[in-house]
């Protein structure tokens, strides 16, 4: 027959098993949205140092351009070459024309729903990403931690 005790020492290994497996998949779940995060901000900042280099070949100015001039031209839409379908880790995109509209704002930003929101209608937003904080740097998310160099390359700071 079950005592009192039995039941107890049951209900306690039940209730420490079903936290620490809460616990477990949480923490596998927070892992996994912050990989997501992080590798959503890596592809926007490698298509801000493409958008950037397009620019600059197309219309003849000093690369890196200007801000204001990346900002007015992200919504045209670009013919993905096969090499920077591979820059951007994406090498079935290649020969297809894309936009990239969203890119000044990380994922990880505390307004990122509102700036978006505020995207789509048009209206004027305060960017995610610092453009040029120094000289070997083209943009750098405070958020995320990273950066996109000069010369094209994602650093984690």
């Amino acid at each position: 027959m079950l005592n009192r005790k039995t039941i107890l020492s049951g209900v306690g290994i039940f209730l420490f098993s079903f936290s620490m497996a809460v616990i477990w998949v949480t923490w596998k779940e927070k892992s996994r949205v912050s990989e997501s995060a992080f590798s959503a901000c890596a592809y926007h900042l490698k298509s801000l140092w493409l958008i950037s280099r397009r620019i600059s070949n197309r219309y003849q100015t000093p690369f890196p351009p200007h801000f204001s001039h990346v900002s007015l031209l992200m919504r045209k839409s670009f013919l993905i070459t096969e090499r920077e379908a591979n820059y951007l880790g994406m090498p079935e995109i290649s020969g297809t024309y894309m936009t990239f509209s969203g890119i000044l704002i990380c994922p990880n930003d505390p307004d990122y729903l509102f700036k978006l929101a505020m995207l789509e209608q048009g209206l004027s937003y305060q960017p995610s990403y610092q453009w040029r904080p120094d000289n070997r740097t083209l943009a750098y998310c405070p958020y995320c931690r990273m950066a996109v160099l000069l010369d094209g390359t994602i650093e984690k700071r």
